[in-house]
């Protein structure tokens, strides 16, 4: 008896230890990586990636308008200086697999900061070129320092949003790189107009500057390891999947084009995207020529419907990549990608139509509607398979975007580099018609290879 009651005391004194431990700090401090910041925080920061990222196209674009101006300031042909276009985008191309791995190295702020001071100083020195040769060798170190902010910008995603998020978050930031992919002609056109083509580099340093400084003092560390490292007194649950980053070979990442199921969807987004600047390099060219004869603010406006054609298909097509995310139940990351692929059937039928607007010379409105309508349908993939991209390579985000990016820029400066040396030359149309097919060859393994993990899936699940 005495025994029972000496063990019924002990268990009352243990009941009171164990009422008496704080049990806030363990249930307080653990917390999802994802919600370090506050939703507040993950907008700002959401907001001034994506103002960024307008500088990569506005970078290539914002002069279209001036090329022939340039070419008679600088005596030289508008097919030297539209050749500014192409090297820019491949040595963009080439230098995203640079800051990939430097950002998941060292993080994404000294990352994001060093591409933007050295944009700023090159933007300069193309603003005062004397001669063609100046010129596209800064363009060349231009298009090289500002892909940073598509690289950076995509890793930030991948380090403050979940998957299920992440599509919708994509979309957003896409926004920009499109609309300043045809808003920079509509801004350069009258810019140059009124003060001449050295203005527009000068615009581009000025917004640089403004955008480095709101950087600094605004944009935290967002790198998950040093965000780990830095909160080291909470309990991050996602703790044991975030490892310490190493510096790796920049050309290393090139070996994820080794996994088809990785390749087949780069592809798939680099065709449609490569065709889709070079539809919109040549609209401005060919807009100037007769029988149109565009001036530089008439050719500047005439892109703005693609802009609102980007901008809609960049939230159309990251909302429904988080429907068809959460339809799948997050089982399949491929079926994010569904919405996407069915928008891509619009890119070869926008390509095909607008060869043969410009080939039978008909109405103006023709053209534009075409290219509108590639951008659109690009534009809704594009988000898509950036998320999941990310959300298959999770710790390496920056630098699975950087292969991306890589091939999506030197493809489409190799194809515009292309197109303005045999258009000329050839059937505008078939040539047109030629992009179209390859376009549809690109898209379907894609497709293909969609179809085959959901079915997959599908057929070995199992309900409970």
């Amino acid at each position: 008896m005495i025994k029972s009651l000496s063990n019924i005391a002990g268990e009352e004194e243990e009941q009171k230890e164990i009422k008496n431990v704080d049990l806030s700090t363990s249930v307080v401090d653990e917390i999802s990586i994802y919600n370090i910041h506050t939703k507040f925080q993950h907008n700002i920061i959401l907001f001034w990636i994506s103002v960024t990222v307008i500088l990569s196209p506005f970078a290539d674009t914002i002069f279209l308008p001036a090329i022939h101006t340039i070419a008679l300031d600088l005596k030289t042909n508008d097919e030297l200086v539209t050749l500014t276009v192409s090297v820019s985008l491949i040595s963009n191309g080439i230098s995203c697999l640079i800051w990939g791995v430097i950002s998941d190295r060292y993080g994404r702020n000294i990352t994001m900061r060093i591409g933007l001071a050295l944009f700023i100083i090159f933007s300069i020195i193309c603003g005062c070129a004397p001669n063609i040769t100046v010129l596209i060798i800064f363009r060349v170190l231009q298009g090289a320092t500002v892909s940073v902010t598509v690289i950076v910008g995509q890793g930030v995603i991948a380090d403050i949003y979940p998957p299920g998020e992440r599509g919708w978050a994509t979309g957003i930031f896409f926004v920009p790189v499109l609309v300043g992919a045809v808003g920079g002609p509509a801004i350069g056109g009258p810019l140059t107009y009124f003060f001449g083509w050295r203005s527009t580099f000068i615009l581009l340093a000025i917004i640089s500057i403004f955008i480095l400084v709101a950087h600094v003092l605004i944009i935290p560390e967002t790198h998950q390891y040093k965000v780990l490292v830095k909160y080291s007194e909470k309990t991050i649950i996602e703790s044991r999947d975030i490892s310490e980053p190493r510096l790796v070979k920049p050309w290393l990442p090139l070996i994820y084009l080794t996994d088809l199921t990785i390749l087949l969807y780069i592809v798939s987004a680099t065709v449609p995207f490569a065709f889709m600047m070079t539809d919109q390099t040549l609209l401005t060219t060919l807009l100037a020529q007769k029988p149109y004869s565009f001036n530089e603010i008439q050719t500047g406006v005439s892109l703005l419907p693609l802009g609102l054609a980007a901008i809609i298909g960049c939230f159309l097509g990251g909302a429904l990549s988080d429907k068809a995310n959460h339809y799948y139940t997050n089982n399949i990351p491929e079926g994010r990608l569904v919405p996407g692929l069915i928008g891509l059937i619009l890119v070869p039928f926008g390509l095909a139509m607008y060869g043969w607007s410009f080939y039978f010379r008909l109405n103006a409105i023709l053209p534009i509607l075409s290219a509108t309508i590639v951008a659109f349908g690009q534009s809704i993939y594009r988000p898509g398979v950036s998320s999941y991209l990310t959300v298959t390579k999770q710790q390496h985000a920056a630098t699975i975007v950087s292969v991306n990016t890589f091939l999506n820029h030197s493809i489409a400066g190799i194809s515009i580099l292309v197109a303005v040396l045999i258009y000329p030359t050839i059937n505008i149309g078939m040539f047109f018609t030629i992009l179209s097919g390859i376009n549809i060859a690109a898209i379907i393994p894609a497709c293909a290879l969609t179809v085959t993990r959901i079915r997959s899936y599908n057929k070995n699940y199992q309900p409970i």
